[in-house]
């Protein structure tokens, strides 16, 4: 199957012409991208939002803060039919999505895969890969994330930066968070405060100055994006012998480990854009593998049975399975 990139969505109109005109310049001859389609939609502008799911297959939606940005797109690709893959992190967002949007998505058999970035698609997905890979009961998974920078630091836009200030105060409310997702009803502004609002407006004013140069409002340089490296290791332990009943218990301590070790790019930019790609070709390609005919999603769910790990390799990411015993 040929896929052509047919349409473009940004930020900014002009920002995003200038970003095509420096792509073509780095693709040369391999692909022209000169005549893709820019469709200007507004997310405080429900009906644009809905007039480009309309045109499209599928979704791959970038803009967050998704706590302010990302429902009234989620909600235009379910009731357009339109297939939807981001990048959050946001707990609540996540959770709210699947509460609310969970079954009709499904009816319309349309795919929201929520969270398809570096920090989810190695972790959600790779624990279902891991768990197919394991020679007998999987017990528990240790996770751990190793990023490496070049001889020109490292540095992250500040929308990253500002989707986790957002989601701070989440973090303390998560048994509340999941009563509400049990009931499918979730209330806005669970949580207010001066204070809070006070420190999360100064964290994104400058966000240079709290992160120590981390994030910043200009991003990394693509030299800086080039030259760095993640490492993903998850650890799994458990037994050799599988239980013959689904109701059975082991009752000795876990006796075997298997580690995987996940290596790409840099992770904010490159592996990212990777994994989101990547999950959406699959989506699209792998359809009849998809759980469930539509619904709200996680990586490790949604695509346990596709050959999104076989895509990932493809693009440049190394899948190394270890038996540690």
């Amino acid at each position: 199957m040929v896929m052509r990139l047919v349409m473009k969505t940004g930020r900014n109109v002009e920002k995003l012409k200038e970003s095509l005109t420096i792509v073509q310049e780095y693709l040369g001859d391999v692909l022209d991208i000169s005549k893709t389609t820019i469709i200007e939609a507004d997310v405080k502008n429900a009906t644009s939002i809905a007039d480009m799911c309309k045109r499209a297959r599928l979704i791959l939606n970038c803009v967050g803060p998704y706590k302010f940005y990302g429902e009234v797109v989620v909600t235009a690709c379910v009731e357009n039919g339109t297939h939807h893959v981001d990048l959050s992190g946001e707990m609540k967002y996540l959770e709210t999505m699947q509460a609310k949007h969970f079954k009709s998505a499904r009816e319309k058999g349309v795919y929201i895969v929520e969270a398809c970035g570096f920090d989810s698609i190695p972790a959600d997905f790779g624990i279902s890969v891991l768990k197919k890979k394991f020679p007998g009961d999987l017990n528990s998974v240790e996770y751990f994330v190793e990023v490496g920078q070049g001889p020109s630091g490292r540095s992250t836009n500040i929308g990253t930066f500002l989707s986790a200030v957002h989601s701070v105060t989440d973090f303390f409310n998560i048994k509340e968070y999941e009563r509400e997702l049990k009931k499918d009803v979730f209330k806005k502004d669970l949580v207010k405060s001066n204070y809070s609002l006070s420190w999360r407006s100064l964290l994104a004013k400058y966000p240079s100055f709290f992160s120590a140069g981390a994030f910043s409002t200009e991003g990394p340089t693509r030299q800086q994006v080039m030259e760095g490296t993640t490492t993903v290791t998850l650890l799994a332990k458990g037994w050799k012998n599988k239980l013959s009943e689904p109701t059975d218990q082991h009752t000795t301590p876990p006796d075997t480990q298997m580690k995987l070790t996940i290596n790409g790019p840099e992770p904010a930019y490159s592996l990212t854009a990777k994994c989101m790609v990547q999950a959406g070709v699959t989506i699209i390609q792998d359809t009849d593998k998809l759980p469930l005919e539509g619904g709200v999603l996680t990586p490790g769910v949604a695509f346990e049975n596709t050959d999104l790990l076989q895509r990932l390799e493809k693009s440049g990411i190394a899948f190394k399975f270890e038996n540690i015993n």
